[in-house]
């Protein structure tokens, strides 16, 4: 990512794929410098509160069918944001949510695009979590708590974990904490990259979602639901969500281009053009048709046994 060229060992697992760090260094934390992106972004304003109330219909009629006269009555201001069209596709495979549904979004960094967006759509009841934030408080409609999961009180009816499990060193202590706080008829939705899938095939080494050393451990999916079941969940559904990011990052940095680098495309200029940028969203969308994706989002929830 920041073209630092230092080496790592990773080992592959024979019995269930996963792809994991030999030893992970005791100076962890300084791979995650103050320009990584996760704890560089910049929040977005909350609208007021009527408009929150119109998007929340607008949701859900989306997610549900129910209150069509909400759309009916207000698309001519407009297409519903798309950062909230983009969260449509893992809202509704998670039932029962409605504005007061008790979320909590682990490893948020300093802000949550996740939790940003069910804020603007009204959610109410919004907590992001992550011990390395350095501006704690009640922001923009959502708590942000500087600390770690197992000092966290539950219980929360969903449970998020957009890109970070692969960053936490303890897999079955971060389970055990996720049995803990979740509700009774409650759901995990974790993202995650895969390592079971085409890029990885391809690229190997030069894998943009390898970023070692911060992935400790890049699960299959396989090794994902071996972990789930040991703790007392089961997978319910899965979403295949690969952009054209795998595939740019990928083949950028089998060029030798880190990912932070002045002529990197993550910075706007890089060595794609329009078209080549087109032609690795395309394949993007291919792997996820095949079920053949290098990242995904699995909606957990506890075993029925």
């Amino acid at each position: 990512m920041f073209g630092w060229n230092t080496q790592f060992d990773y080992f592959m697992c024979r019995a269930c794929g996963c792809l994991q760090i030999v030893t992970i260094p005791a100076d962890l934390y300084s791979y995650y410098p103050e320009d990584y992106y996760a704890q560089d972004s910049q929040p977005e304003s909350l609208p007021a509160g009527p408009l929150r109330q119109i998007n929340w219909l607008r949701l859900r009629y989306r997610l549900t069918g129910r209150g069509a006269w909400a759309e009916k009555l207000t698309w001519r201001l407009g297409p519903l944001s798309r950062a909230i069209q983009r969260q449509i596709p893992y809202l509704e495979r998670i039932p029962d949510l409605d504005r007061d549904s008790r979320i909590l979004d682990i490893g948020c960094g300093e802000y949550s695009a996740w939790l940003a967006s069910l804020a603007y759509c009204g959610f109410r009841n919004l907590t992001g979590a992550d011990p390395f934030i350095k501006h704690a408080g009640f922001r923009d409609g959502i708590r942000y708590l500087c600390i770690e999961p197992r000092d966290l009180q539950g219980p929360y009816d969903l449970i998020t974990l957009h890109h970070s499990l692969e960053h936490i060193p303890d897999q079955h202590a971060l389970l055990r904490t996720l049995e803990r706080l979740l509700a009774a008829d409650g759901a995990c939705l974790i993202r995650i990259p895969l390592v079971d899938s085409e890029a990885w095939d391809e690229y190997g080494l030069d894998w943009v979602e390898l970023d070692a050393p911060r992935h400790l451990y890049l699960h299959s999916r396989n090794s994902l639901a071996g972990l789930a079941q040991a703790h007392g969940f089961e997978i319910f559904d899965t979403l295949c969500d690969s952009t054209a990011f795998e595939f740019a990052g990928s083949a950028q940095y089998r060029m030798g281009i880190p990912l932070m680098a002045h002529d990197s495309f993550w910075n706007g200029s890089g060595p794609f053009d329009a078209d080549a940028m087109r032609l690795h969203s395309h394949r993007a969308q291919a792997v996820n048709a095949a079920g053949r994706c290098g990242r995904a989002a699995f909606f957990l929830r506890r075993s029925a046994a």
